[in-house]
């Protein structure tokens, strides 16, 4: 994992890393310095747990000269899901500003360059140009690994998750250890979908995905009348869709 810190006027320094997917961490420490949130362990643990790790990071504390130390020490690391949390449950006023920062300019240089370069009025262009080709190099290894990685998943992708079985809403929420009723209110609750006249039905922005389709099935009556009812059924895509749903919600 590479290691970056961001420097800021406002904020001051946050020190990040880059795992081999290319994905940003944060120190959970830096954040809760910059939101003025005094007890780290209580903000780590409503965090969700996939999403925070210990890794090797830089001390960023001073000397009695003012100088940074630069200690190596483990730190603790957040993704980007559980950095949005904590901003998300914050009431200062420079929480904004913070998120601001972050999504306009830290988030866009670590995914454009593969990393973060703060360059100084007094750095010679020769140092610029080497650290900038070395940022660029690394990006590119990054991203040939992930193309290695997506290979194979790209066949399952063209196998299944275009495939035109389905699967009922009792099928797919056994596969996530609850009832249907239990999956369709989450469902509704999420905005997902809605009940109208006894059927759920995908709001637009889905049912245009390909996640679901419509069957009707016929019945009798108590006075031996016939009548028809529609009814969902998802495709795998739209079961891979509901497990990642529920899973981060």
């Amino acid at each position: 994992m590479e290691n970056m810190i961001f420097k800021s006027k406002e904020f001051g320094e946050i020190r990040t890393m880059t795992d081999e997917q290319g994905e940003p961490w944060f120190c959970l420490a830096d954040v809760c310095r910059i939101l003025e949130i005094k007890r780290v362990s209580v903000c780590k643990s409503r965090l969700k747990r996939d999403g925070v790790c210990l890794a090797e990071g830089v001390s960023n504390t001073t000397n009695q000269y003012g100088a940074t130390t630069g200690q190596k020490l483990m730190l603790t690391f957040i993704n980007e899901q559980n950095l949005y949390k904590v901003i998300m449950r914050s009431d200062k006023p420079q929480a904004e500003g913070f998120q601001d920062w972050v999504c306009g300019e830290v988030l866009p240089a670590i995914r454009k360059h593969g990393g973060y370069m703060a360059v100084r009025a007094d750095e010679p262009d020769e140092v610029i140009l080497s650290r900038a080709l070395l940022i660029m190099q690394k990006a590119l290894e990054r991203r040939d690994k992930r193309i290695a990685e997506l290979e194979p998943r790209a066949a399952y992708a063209d196998e299944v998750i275009d495939s035109v079985s389905c699967m009922t809403t009792t099928q797919v929420a056994k596969g996530l250890g609850m009832t249907a009723i239990e999956l369709n209110r989450r469902l509704c609750r999420l905005g997902i979908q809605y009940c109208q006249s006894g059927q759920y039905l995908l709001y637009a922005g889905y049912a245009r995905q390909g996640y679901a389709q419509n069957r009707t099935y016929m019945y009798r009556d108590a006075e031996g009348e016939t009548h028809t009812r529609a009814y969902l059924v998802w495709t795998e895509r739209g079961r891979e869709f509901i497990h990642q749903l529920i899973i981060n919600n």
